[in-house]
């Protein structure tokens, strides 16, 4: 490895998501990038992530990252990164809301040949969605539409309900 690694890793947050610079993806990720940061899970080199990038900046019009910590070991960056933005946007199902919201992320990045070959990632969602006004107790409903995924209703929840249904009365 020749090149900075801390300095392409921070590319991704700053230029990528807070600039909304997507093209920096096609010179710092690989051919057969594969991400671990839902709901943009799988391969498919840079139009994954800019996919995800894309629908995150029409909800935050004005997403702004920082990098607030870095550590490399070998091939692999780890980075700890604060996002904040207002939601002035559709954010998958959920309507605008006007409010501003911060949260942290977490990433680790393995690069090959000085391009990222791998990334997880993870975001402290829930703290964005309470600042955004999102009750708590929605929030695993809320988190299966934000990844795309159909919300299920648990065996025997409907008599679980209709009990304190039935209590009430």
């Amino acid at each position: 490895m020749s090149a900075d690694l801390t300095a392409i890793a921070a590319r991704i947050p700053l230029e990528a998501f807070g600039a909304g610079k997507v093209e920096v993806l096609d010179e710092i990720l690989a051919d057969d990038y594969v991400v671990h940061v839902l709901p943009a899970e799988g391969t498919g080199g840079a139009e994954v992530l800019a996919g995800l990038i894309g629908r995150l900046r029409s909800a935050f019009p004005d997403l702004a990252y920082s990098v607030d910590d870095v550590i490399v070991s070998g091939s692999t960056v780890a980075m700890r990164a604060t996002a904040s933005g207002t939601q002035t946007g559709q954010l998958q199902s959920l309507a605008p809301t006007g409010k501003r919201a911060k949260w942290t992320e977490m990433h680790f990045l393995r690069f090959a040949d000085d391009r990222v070959v791998e990334h997880w990632g993870v975001a402290d969602e829930f703290a964005a969605l309470q600042q955004l006004g999102i009750a708590a107790h929605t929030m695993p409903a809320v988190l299966d539409i934000l990844a795309g995924r159909e919300i299920r209703i648990p065996d025997g929840a409907k008599e679980i309900v209709a009990g304190y249904d039935a209590y009430g009365s």
